[in-house]
């Protein structure tokens, strides 16, 4: 599988359930008269205008572009949205894994803030590190393999190659980079995997340490995912089970003013860089 191949799918499929309800809204109609109209079963506008759908079906939405009398260019956008967002997304087949549609957006994003207080973020971890937090999970050896290949999918998007790969900024805790797992050799790779996504020109590790004192950040992991200027910035916090948008405006506005206070606490990327090479030496 490439790293290109569900490359704006999530967000094309967002952006399409918008213009659908615009294009209704505009036509004068109600949901319901649509489904009844094209004998559609109730709350099937609804699911694709909230977006709760997979794939698009091409019938279904020229069947509404017919009702609403649209053509010209703003048929062909919807058309090509609709065409991009049923690209074949991997993580559809790890639906027992994430629960939610988060790596399709990070998949998207072209930037990607996370902060973890206990664990490296997936995106930086060594396969090593991933199979051991896996093993720690009350699943089964079978979904813990699955879930380790799916964070080695997830950190494709890191090297897609031109402006399609996002910059990301994580923010990883002191204490989350002591804690005794494997054997010191898997902990130096683990270490050494941050010192060289570090050295990456889209990539930036930030460590918040011991001596800064407590954080603002809430203690569940965080990620603001940013977008283009057309979609707005969303932020998703790790609900144990699966990592769940945060949809009240207030509440998400104020966890990102959480988080942003926490990347201004963290070393300097440099300073970080220093204090991981200091941990490899002292990793026994």
């Amino acid at each position: 599988m490439d790293a290109d191949d569900s490359y704006g799918a999530t967000i094309a499929k967002r952006r399409l359930a918008a213009l659908l309800a615009a294009l209704r809204a505009g036509r004068g109609l109600t949901a319901a008269q649509v489904c009844a109209r094209l004998d559609w079963g109730r709350g099937k506008l609804g699911r694709f205008e909230m977006n709760r759908w997979k794939r698009p079906e091409l019938s279904d939405i020229r069947d509404l572009l017919r009702l609403y009398e649209v053509d010209g260019r703003t048929r062909e956008r919807v058309v090509r949205l609709a065409v991009l967002a049923r690209r074949r997304a991997w993580w559809r087949d790890y639906g027992d894994v994430f629960g939610t549609e988060y790596p399709g957006f990070e998949n998207d994003a072209r930037r990607i803030e996370v902060y973890a207080p206990l664990a490296v973020p997936p995106l930086l971890q060594t396969p090593a590190y991933a199979a051991a937090h896996a093993s720690r999970l009350s699943r089964s050896a079978a979904w813990s393999a699955r879930m380790v290949q799916a964070t080695l999918n997830r950190q494709r998007i890191l090297c897609r190659a031109g402006r399609s790969a996002p910059r990301v900024t994580a923010v990883v805790t002191e204490a989350a980079l002591l804690y005794r797992w494997g054997g010191p050799g898997d902990r130096r790779a683990q270490l050494c995997r941050l010192i060289e996504l570090a050295g990456r020109p889209n990539v930036e590790v930030r460590l918040h340490a011991f001596e800064a004192g407590p954080h603002p950040a809430p203690p569940a992991p965080l990620c603001r995912l940013l977008f283009t200027a057309d979609d707005p910035a969303l932020l998703f916090v790790d609900a144990g089970h699966a990592t769940a948008l945060v949809a009240d405006p207030g509440e998400a506005a104020a966890q990102a003013a959480d988080l942003a206070a926490t990347l201004a606490g963290a070393c300097s990327p440099e300073e970080t860089l220093l204090r991981l090479t200091e941990m490899i030496n002292s990793v026994d």
